[in-house]
């Protein structure tokens, strides 16, 4: 589970711009205009014949915590989920990331938290090289 954490920070590492900070877990309270990584149990289990795979897997899900603006909001989540879209090949920091499937053919609206800041939600699986 340790590994998990720390690909899991590389991604959110990966991810982050200068106009989308992101955060690994809790969103910083006030914070507009960024995203939360959390790590997901996503079911997938990784076996090999004979030996120890080349390969495991991190679930995880993206927060895109906008603001007031619902259009924003959603042109946000829809350009980092396109950015995710078609990753293969990738180095996140100390790890090198086969590829990102996502589990949703969009972004997913998810509705407003209480200050009335639009949120949406990205999540998938990263498949990267042990």
């Amino acid at each position: 589970m340790a590994e998990t954490s720390t690909i899991l920070s590389a991604f959110r590492d990966y991810i982050t711009t200068e106009q989308l900070p992101a955060y690994l877990g809790k969103i910083p309270n006030a914070q507009q205009m960024c995203v939360g990584v959390y790590g997901v149990a996503n079911g997938q289990r990784v076996e090999a014949i004979g030996n120890e795979s080349s390969y495991d897997v991190a679930g995880f899900r993206i927060l895109v915590h906008g603001n007031m603006n619902a259009r924003i909001t959603e042109q946000t989540a829809r350009s980092l989920y396109d950015r995710l879209r078609y990753v293969t090949d990738t180095q996140m920091g100390d790890y090198f990331a086969n590829y990102i499937d996502l589990d949703m053919g969009e972004p997913s609206f998810i509705g407003t938290d209480e200050n009335n800041v639009y949120e949406f939600h990205i999540s998938g699986t990263i498949y990267y090289r042990r």
